[in-house]
């Protein structure tokens, strides 16, 4: 039987490397199945990666669109924002917008290629994509229209703008709440008139349908691929090393996860100290820059050890007796909890780091919101190895259940397409 066209468009490349990147690819991974799927990358900056060749086996075309004019401009309006702090919120809000809008010539080439392609369904990864869809409503209106939230972006930038208020940079949290404002509004005019909209867990499936009266709603889960002998990497070196290994792994670059660190360093550490009397490390691992302010707080800290990018984190699993994820912001699900649990590697988190997560506390995981209880946590698990190997155990057989790449082919492939719906009735009606 002929497969359906289906255009996947994205401004991440996937690949098996990165939060958005990588649930794309697994998204790709599964839509190969019933699907001729062609690629359409319209990222603003040029791709920082090649598309791994798996991917273009995937898929029958790929189409870069991408361009690094938006992000030059992007980046200049962001330094004149921090440097003139009275023009912040303007400055802030017209280059995110620059950022996220289609140029002239984007539009040109994609309404060519929606027309041209007879496709019979748009993959649609983020609400980024979401400007697009007006294109495609125009010159397709016959075609289905799904939508990858990936996580509720209006949710998110509310809770950057509260924890940019609890830190007290006025100038951002007058930018986070322009954009929460600005990402709920297109919330609230696009997600009505798609088919289908994807949410990464029960817990934002339920919030979207609750704000905006939503029924076309699935739950699309962050998956990744459990590691057979992650549970038995490495254990009787771990249990006899005299150092206790902590990792931290994450984005340097995002806000949320800089307030992370600041808050286990500032906070927590102090109550390990007084807490353990055998020695620790916390090996710090991602991409991006710190704040020359938080780099020179974690380089004063004697069991703090910034490693930085790493092209493989294998080696730093091997050697880890625990992950931490002490975040006070965010949104979606935790994918470095689910690689966590991969890598047979017990977690100390908070609930918003575990949240959207079918995890259940001294269960799968550790979860503590206050500096003195994540502290006691994080000692247990010093103190009780027993505790860690029950913990990756079940997170494991719960990762395999849940959150394998095998439950995406379920989702996708597994049910019918949307059929004709009132929301395609009213497109062509108007």
């Amino acid at each position: 039987m002929t497969k359906k066209r289906l255009l996947f468009i994205s401004r991440y490349p996937p690949g098996p490397v990165g939060g958005s990147c990588l649930r794309a690819w697994h998204t790709l991974e599964a839509l190969q199945f019933n699907y001729d799927i062609h690629l359409l990358l319209i990222s603003a900056n040029p791709s920082p990666q090649p598309i791994p060749k798996t991917a273009r086996n995937i898929c029958s075309r790929i189409i870069d669109y991408s361009e690094g004019r938006n992000e030059i401009l992007y980046s200049i309006k962001r330094k004149l924002a921090i440097k003139y702090s009275l023009l912040t919120n303007f400055v802030n809000t017209a280059a995110y917008s620059c950022h996220l809008q289609l140029s002239d010539i984007h539009k040109r080439q994609i309404s060519k290629e929606i027309i041209s392609g007879k496709y019979d369904i748009f993959h649609l990864f983020k609400l980024e994509t979401s400007h697009i869809i007006p294109l495609i409503t125009r010159n397709c209106p016959f075609a289905e229209i799904h939508l990858d939230l990936d996580d509720i972006e209006s949710l998110r930038w509310q809770r950057n703008m509260e924890l940019y208020s609890s830190n007290r940079d006025l100038s951002n949290t007058r930018f986070a709440k322009t954009l929460a404002d600005a990402h709920r509004e297109l919330e609230q005019r696009l997600l009505p008139s798609v088919d289908r909209v994807y949410a990464c867990s029960q817990l934002d499936k339920q919030r979207l349908e609750h704000a905006y009266r939503l029924k076309n709603i699935r739950c699309l889960p962050n998956v990744y691929p459990p590691k057979e002998l992650g549970l038995r990497l490495n254990t009787e070196t771990k249990e006899s090393a005299t150092t206790f290994c902590f990792v931290w792994v994450g984005s340097l670059g995002y806000y949320p996860n800089q307030d992370s660190l600041l808050f286990f360093c500032r906070e927590i550490l102090p109550l390990l100290r007084e807490r353990r009397i055998s020695p620790f490390v916390v090996k710090v691992i991602g991409q991006g820059k710190l704040p020359t302010k938080i780099l020179r707080t974690l380089q004063k800290l004697k069991e703090i050890n910034l490693i930085g990018r790493v092209d493989d984190l294998d080696p730093y699993y091997q050697e880890a007796n625990a992950a931490i994820v002490p975040l006070r912001a965010g949104g979606g699900t935790r994918l470095k909890i689910l690689e966590a649990f991969a890598y047979g590697v017990p977690v100390v988190s908070t609930s918003i780091g575990a949240e959207g997560l079918e995890v259940h506390h001294d269960i799968h995981t550790l979860i503590a919101d206050s500096p003195s209880d994540f502290a006691a946590q994080c000692v247990r698990l010093t103190n009780e190895p027993a505790l860690g190997v029950r913990l990756s155990e079940n997170a494991q057989a719960l990762l395999k259940e849940k959150y394998s790449p095998e439950r995406l082919k379920e989702i996708l492939c597994g049910q019918a397409t949307a059929s004709p719906t009132a929301n395609r009735k009213l497109r062509t009606e108007n």
